[in-house]
């Protein structure tokens, strides 16, 4: 789509910007590594850095629209473990958002991250993941936009 709109408890339904729109649709799930060419991303190795007690290769990815941003890929598993993008928001205007991805556990034989902590100048956030499912039925519905309050 080329519309979206963010949920806030606070402030209700906001229209998200075009810019955050980009940065949602490079950040593709599950990987944006899957279709990259496709989609005209360019993936550069920039180096490697220790993350926690592990090596890891940092990616710079450059999406044909929208900001670039870095992965870090860890050096012996090749799970992704962290990464960093540009994002806006309406309070604070463009910011840095780190995202460090942990507590991996296989799940229908894919590793998967059930921990993600996330920092800002703005805030820091922890999700944590009790259960994950692969390939199951979701109603559309749940996509729709709700009806205002």
């Amino acid at each position: 789509g080329t519309n979206a709109y963010a949920t806030n408890s606070l402030q209700g339904d906001s229209p998200v910007t075009s810019s955050q729109v980009d940065t949602w649709r490079n950040a593709i799930f599950p990987s944006p590594f899957l279709d990259y060419k496709a989609r005209n991303t360019k993936i550069e190795l920039t180096g490697k850095e220790k993350i926690g007690n592990n090596e890891a290769y940092v990616l710079l990815i450059t999406p044909e629209k929208g900001p670039a941003s870095r992965v870090w890929i860890d050096a012996m598993t090749y799970q992704q473990v962290k990464a960093l993008t540009t994002v806006e928001t309406p309070e604070a205007g463009v910011v840095e958002q780190t995202i460090v991805l942990s507590d991996f556990r296989e799940v229908d034989g894919v590793k998967v991250p059930f921990r993600f902590v996330g920092s800002s100048a703005v805030q820091t956030f922890t999700v944590v993941v009790t259960k994950v499912e692969h390939n199951v039925n979701v109603d559309p519905a749940r996509f729709q936009k709700p009806a205002p309050r």
